[in-house]
């Protein structure tokens, strides 16, 4: 189990990004007014 222990961290960062970049970040990014140029 120790040696497969950084793959399992790794693993759960990246799955806890993914399901960040998808259901957090959207709103905050389409909240955000478009500046006129």
């Amino acid at each position: 189990m120790k040696k497969y222990f950084p793959i399992v961290i790794a693993s759960v960062l990246v799955g806890i990004y993914l399901v960040l970049s998808l259901v957090v970040f959207p709103p905050l990014y389409l909240s955000k007014e478009i500046p006129n140029p």
